[in-house]
């Protein structure tokens, strides 16, 4: 199956939009991790 999702950072005041394949819940927990992508910055 594949998916849209959008994110939506309250600190930065902006949405991401992505898309996947995968699992969502194993998509969203990957956002989470440390990485250096939007979601890193947002959750700071």
């Amino acid at each position: 199956m594949f998916y849209f999702y959008i994110l939506h950072s309250t600190q930065l005041d902006k949405f991401y939009i992505g898309h996947t394949t995968e699992n969502l819940q194993e998509r969203l927990r990957k956002h989470l991790s440390t990485h250096s992508g939007f979601t890193s910055k947002a959750k700071k």
